[in-house]
């Protein structure tokens, strides 16, 4: 008997689509017959669609599988939100972390590299700021997805051993800022924020004399 990968492959797609289609079905219809108002089979269709789109495009074709999957993810925050909370629509904020897969994907191992990580990392900035701004104002949030963003270019242009004093002073200084920009922001009346600022200071210290020393000392 011979052995053939196309048609095992294409029967692994077949089963999966006609599987996937009798099950979606079946849950729809047990959303009906139970009079239930509340479309709850939207959650396991979410969960069983990645079943035939994993077969048809994980395995041998991982940025089509990444495009694909950030759109069925994308749609079914749509629907939830559209669904249950029409009034406000919370998926403007997702949108961005989910589209980060694909473009991770075709960007290979450039993503890595200070360029593309500063570029994503600013359209980032520039997203969640155009929503506190035009959508969500009286408290700038954004500066949350800022300081977690910008760690990004900082660890392409200093993540390596031998810059991990520079990468830990960088770090620091962009964790202290974003303390003392938020105690500005949120209870300016007290200053809390050397607390936080008094720990991270041991980082870059606890780098210097137990790494940097240590090297300097052994050469």
């Amino acid at each position: 008997m011979n052995y053939d990968p196309s048609a095992r492959r294409r029967f692994a797609i077949g089963f999966a689509s006609a599987g996937t289609m009798m099950t979606i079905l079946f849950l729809v219809i047990v959303n009906y017959i139970t009079g239930s108002r509340y479309p709850w089979f939207i959650y396991p269709t979410f969960a069983i669609l990645w079943w035939p789109l994993s077969v048809i495009f994980a395995r041998r074709y991982p940025k089509a599988f990444s495009v694909f999957g950030s759109l069925l993810i994308i749609v079914f925050l749509i629907i939830t939100n559209l669904t249950f909370s029409p009034g406000y629509l919370w998926v403007l904020y997702a949108v961005y972390p989910v589209l980060c897969w694909p473009v991770i994907l075709f960007l290979g191992r450039r993503a890595a590299r200070l360029p593309a990580a500063l570029a994503v990392s600013c359209v980032g900035i520039c997203y969640y700021l155009f929503l506190n701004v035009f959508y969500a104002p009286g408290f700038p949030w954004f500066i949350f997805p800022a300081y977690v963003l910008l760690w990004w270019p900082l660890a392409a242009a200093l993540g390596k051993r031998i810059k991990a004093l520079q990468f830990s002073l960088a770090g620091t200084f962009l964790t202290i800022l974003f303390f003392i920009v938020l105690n500005a922001v949120t209870t300016p009346q007290l200053i809390w924020a050397v607390f936080p600022i008094f720990a991270i200071l041991w980082w870059p210290l606890t780098i210097y004399f137990f790494v940097y020393t240590k090297q300097k000392i052994v050469h």
